[in-house]
């Protein structure tokens, strides 16, 4: 963690000093802009596929393994398929291809809360954290997500407008906006959602990307702080804000479900 920690505290510093010196890509990812992972670097990342004949991923989701037997994402990522045709991709940076690390598990259940779009989904059995797979925290019910609070984003979003998915994980830092921006921008919200800006540089919000984890450096460690929600139809690559669901506002529907969850090794 400490790796990672010192990693984005560096990145944080380009960004914020000069975007053309980090690298970022206009014609990104959504993820839109931001950098490539590397192994290990996300160990809470889920990638949450949709199975075709061919071997291949139709649809495909973003999620946080929030313990060793359960993960955190947006329903639409499980609901409208047969969960037997569903891989969950635990240890990877990549969608395809070998890599040390990298399993592929399958659902026992699912469980839904579909006012906030959520799905909690418990993996056939337990996996085994290493230094690829890992829980990440959830946060306290008093926690809150200030307006400039800067958050992080990692997923298998689109490439570009043409629906091309990056094969490589890629992470953004987000910044907290003002639920007010998000009003005017056409979100219909409710009190449990949190904004995040976005730009034609840098955004997060599907393709690849929801339902995936916001974090943040809380207290010496990575906390899940949202889920990967919504954006209206211009895109957060057009500047829209995205919603996400505040991580502080479902934890009773988490441990109602899972129980008291660990996310030690």
């Amino acid at each position: 963690m400490a790796t990672l920690k010192t990693l984005i505290l560096l990145c944080c510093v380009v960004v914020f000093c000069s975007a053309q010196d980090a690298g970022l890509n206009k014609a990104g990812a959504r993820i839109w802009g931001g950098f490539e992972a590397d192994p290990g670097q996300f160990k809470w990342q889920v990638g949450i596929g949709h199975r075709n004949d061919d071997g291949t991923y139709g649809n495909f989701y973003g999620g946080a393994l929030i313990s060793k037997q359960w993960v955190l994402s947006d329903s639409y990522a499980v609901e409208f398929v047969d969960k037997e045709k569903i891989d969950v991709i635990l240890g990877a940076t990549q969608i395809h291809g070998e890599q040390n690390g990298r399993i592929i598990t399958k659902i026992d259940k699912i469980v839904y809360n579909h006012p906030k779009m959520l799905s909690l989904i418990k993996l056939v059995a337990p996996v085994e954290f290493n230094d690829y797979i890992g829980a990440i925290r959830l946060p306290k019910a008093t926690d809150d997500l200030e307006e400039g609070a800067i958050v992080w984003a990692s997923g298998w979003g689109y490439v570009n407008d043409s629906n091309i998915r990056h094969n490589e994980l890629k992470y953004v830092d987000l910044t907290v906006t003002a639920r007010d921006a998000c009003k005017q921008s056409g979100h219909i919200l409710e009190d449990y959602y949190v904004c995040t800006d976005g730009s034609e540089d840098k955004c997060a919000w599907y393709g690849g990307d929801m339902g995936g984890a916001l974090v943040q450096y809380i207290n010496d460690d990575w906390t899940h702080v949202g889920v990967i929600n919504y954006v209206i139809d211009n895109g957060c690559h057009a500047g829209e804000p995205t919603a996400n669901i505040r991580t502080s506002s479902i934890l009773e529907f988490i441990y109602t479900h899972t129980g008291p969850i660990s996310t030690i090794v």
